[in-house]
């Protein structure tokens, strides 16, 4: 986790998590998050969750996940 005032988190304030995403595909607003179905595998429920407020994203589907700079 980058350090509060660090370049990283500077960057991750500029960069907002959601909009990045956004640009590929707009997410739905969901109750505290942004969320949607993904693709694979096709399903009606939403499986992706991007959070604003933590700057991290996460696919329950494949279990991917993390943050602008990098995945796991």
């Amino acid at each position: 986790m980058a350090e509060a005032g660090s370049f990283a988190e500077k960057v991750k304030q500029q960069a907002d998590i959601v909009r990045v995403i956004g640009e590929i595909r707009p997410p739905e607003k969901g109750r505290a998050e942004f969320q949607r179905p993904v693709s694979v595998p096709p399903g009606k429920d939403p499986s992706f969750q991007c959070a604003s407020v933590k700057q991290m994203y996460y696919c329950f589907g494949c279990h991917e996940g993390g943050d602008v700079f990098s995945s796991s």
